[in-house]
């Protein structure tokens, strides 16, 4: 099976993150820029799926957001881009931070986010 083409956004996106076949898995800072460069150009967001990636496997964490019927709507507040940022938001360790302030606010080990370390956690942005 032939892999899907990257979409022009995860192109322009592809050096900040890691390619597994078809799939740009982008850190969490990246990924919340790659949802807002969607937001932007209104390119609809079909699924955000959590990753751990280790030496030799890429692991799905169980955490994703099926948006098949979310709208693609923006004057919906319910949008795709919404969901997406409220998924998002869960891996921050304040979610109603400011995401210009990634740093400090890059959530480690906890019940929200028991992946664990950020340095292994990826997330794929679907479009």
């Amino acid at each position: 099976m032939t892999p899907k083409p990257l979409h022009e956004i995860e192109l322009e996106f592809q050096d900040k993150g890691v390619l597994r076949g078809s799939m740009l898995l982008l850190h969490l800072a990246d990924a919340i820029a790659f949802a807002r460069e969607c937001r932007a150009r209104r390119v609809a967001i079909h699924n955000v799926e959590a990753f751990i990636i280790r030496p030799g496997s890429t692991e799905p964490t169980g955490n994703d957001l099926g948006l098949g019927q979310a709208s693609g709507d923006p004057a919906d507040p319910d949008n795709c881009w919404s969901q997406t940022d409220r998924f998002l938001a869960r891996y921050l360790k304040h979610p109603s931070a400011e995401y210009s302030s990634f740093g400090p606010n890059v959530l480690f080990a906890s019940s929200t986010n028991p992946e664990g370390d950020p340095a292994n956690l990826y997330f794929e942005v679907m479009v």
